[in-house]
């Protein structure tokens, strides 16, 4: 990966991406001159370093969107419905199971 030879001062703990692109640039926005030499720098392509900014501003709430806070959550939470969907469905199997050996039977 281009990325992997940056140091682990320019990189953000969670996300593992250069946070350093955005970091004390106010209003510098994912576009212009700056995009282009960061990314010259750091040997990734344009597009990488807007995403990279786009991100961190979703995820300090300066733009719309999903931080990955939150996408880490909708994630977990839907690794968690889909486990106890799958243990309903045993349950129910149980329970037809047990209720059809409990039942009496006309013979």
């Amino acid at each position: 990966m281009p990325g992997d030879s940056i140091g682990g001062s320019f990189r953000c703990r969670r996300l593992g991406r250069p946070c350093h692109v955005v970091e004390g640039k106010p209003g510098a926005g994912a576009h212009g001159a700056g995009t282009r030499q960061v990314a010259g720098s750091l040997g990734v392509s344009r597009e990488s370093v807007r995403r990279w900014v786009m991100q961190y501003e979703m995820d300090a709430g300066q733009a719309a969107g999903v931080s990955m806070d939150e996408r880490d959550d909708l994630r977990r939470l839907r690794a968690e419905n889909k486990r106890l969907r799958e243990v309903y469905g045993v349950l129910k199997s149980a329970t037809i199971f047990f209720a059809g050996e409990l039942a009496p039977r006309n013979c």
